[in-house]
């Protein structure tokens, strides 16, 4: 065989593999992104306790009266305060 023709074969067969290894790193950040999409959405969620909280809170003093809803719960303050 002519060394030319086994240098193209060469070339092709590395180009193969490393399209291959992109498309795994690739599939893998897109696999990191999702993940810590979902985390960052987990530690933001709320609490169900904190939620009744609040609907209480809203229901007793009214939607507009944020310092009172919140007066007696320094957990729930921080946390609107974060958002």
């Amino acid at each position: 065989m002519n060394q030319a023709v086994v240098f193209v074969e060469y070339l092709f067969c590395t180009l193969r593999k490393t399209h291959m290894i992109l498309q795994f790193l690739k599939d893998f950040c897109f696999t990191l992104l999702v993940y810590s999409m979902l985390i960052a959405f987990l530690v933001d969620a709320w609490l169900e306790e904190e939620l009744d909280s609040l609907q209480i809170g809203v229901q007793r003093h009214g939607q507009g009266n944020q310092e009172a809803i919140l007066g007696g719960c320094t957990r729930l303050s921080a946390k609107v305060e974060e958002r």
